[in-house]
């Protein structure tokens, strides 16, 4: 395998796809800075976190910092907005972006004061030197200081010198949604815009059989009412006319409805469908080996009722569920539970038992991932997965 020797560095986050800094920052000559985040706010206040990486790497306070609405023109091309990547990806590129601009910024105030760079500091944009002078970022900024490539060869602050990081900020994104303020694509309205709202129906597959569509549509603002078989719409002038047009439709419409579930108390209709088994990892000690080759009998005993009232139940009644193997429950005074599977669908080896309590003789062996569950309370877990399990006072024969 080869590699090319010219491809140029991976870079951190979304700095890697936009090397260029000026995609991401820019110092404006009013005293502000204009970060440039390809993320876009919708509540999870990741506008406010960028604006405190930023901030924290130019040492300037957070009030100077301008976010830019994202904008596919300017904006860095971050992809979508989602699974929690805007700090991980996005804020990563904005820290080292930050932190290349502070020191482009420090080597021309080193040139200007006529001192080395390590003489500097930075205080609110504001670069001193010991010996005496300073002067600010605002003065030292010209169109070409970022228009470059990003290198990431500068290291942004250790979390021991964050003074903005980690503090308490006030939500960027919470004024305007408390004052109603038109910020999302649903907020704009447009001249002779019209509102919608579909009734949805209350079950998959009902079918609609009667609306009173007249006294639908006499409803004030109520543009037109849209029926195409069970589906249902209402167009109004207004949102607000919408969503009471809406609320008359479900009062008033009439649903016919179909079972949608077997109806049966035979707890086997789950497991019908055949299953394929694979294992992807196990433990290869002797131990487990044997553990797994050996094969125990014992006998269970369930109350009488219903197989739903066996949940719970200290009588170790084997438990079904929707897989085609079926857990045990735990019936052993032992310190330790352990997790049993039984070695054959029960669909076609188990059979029902009756009302009244009966004894149920069932060959199983050990899983492959069987591990000592923690007793907790008197309780414990068989394959840490049944909450209830019991391990005291069985009623049944304890393992042989």
């Amino acid at each position: 395998m080869t590699t090319d020797q010219n491809a140029p560095r991976k870079l951190p986050g979304n700095l890697n796809t936009n090397r260029r800094l000026d995609r991401w920052l820019k110092i404006n000559r009013d005293g502000t800075v204009t970060a440039f985040p390809g993320k876009v706010e919708i509540g999870q206040g990741i506008l406010t976190a960028l604006a405190q990486i930023v901030a924290e790497e130019l040492d300037i306070a957070l009030e100077r910092l301008r976010l830019a609405p994202a904008d596919t023109t300017y904006s860095p091309d971050e992809g979508m907005t989602s699974g929690s990547q805007s700090i991980t990806d996005g804020g990563v590129a904005l820290r080292y972006a930050a932190a290349e601009a502070r020191f482009l910024l420090l080597q021309r105030a080193a040139v200007r004061l006529g001192v080395s760079l390590e003489q500097l500091s930075v205080a609110d944009g504001v670069v001193s030197s010991r010996s005496g002078g300073s002067v600010s970022y605002w003065d030292l900024a010209t169109d070409d200081l970022l228009a470059r490539e990003a290198t990431a060869e500068i290291a942004p602050k250790p979390a021991s010198q964050h003074t903005v990081i980690g503090t308490s900020a006030p939500r960027r994104d919470l004024p305007a949604k408390v004052s109603g303020a038109p910020v999302y694509v649903h907020d704009l309205d447009l001249p002779g815009m019209l509102h919608g709202r579909i009734a949805r129906p209350p079950s998959y597959d009902a079918r609609l059989v009667e609306l009173d569509e007249a006294q639908v549509r006499s409803l004030s603002g109520v543009v037109s009412l849209v029926r195409d078989g069970s589906f249902v719409g209402v167009v109004a002038e207004r949102e607000e006319q919408a969503l009471r047009a809406l609320a008359r439709v479900k009062r008033m419409a009439r649903w016919e409805e179909k079972t949608v579930l077997p109806e049966t108390t035979d707890p086997r209709f789950l497991l019908q469908e055949a299953t394929e088994d694979e294992v992807i990892s196990e433990k290869r000690d002797a131990a487990a080996a044997a553990r797994g080759a050996k094969t125990l009998e014992a006998e269970y005993t369930r109350p009488s009722g219903h197989p739903a009232q066996w949940r719970g139940s200290r009588t170790g009644a084997i438990r079904y569920g929707r897989t085609a193997r079926a857990s045990t429950r735990c019936a052993t005074t032992s310190p330790a539970c352990w997790g049993w599977t039984r070695s054959a669908s029960p669909s076609s080896t188990w059979t029902a038992p009756a009302a009244t309590a009966t004894t149920v003789l069932t060959t199983l062996r050990s899983t492959r991932c069987c591990w000592r569950a923690r007793s907790r309370g008197g309780r414990c877990g068989c394959n840490g997965r049944a909450r209830t399990n019991s391990c005291g006072s069985p009623t049944a024969r304890p393992w042989s």
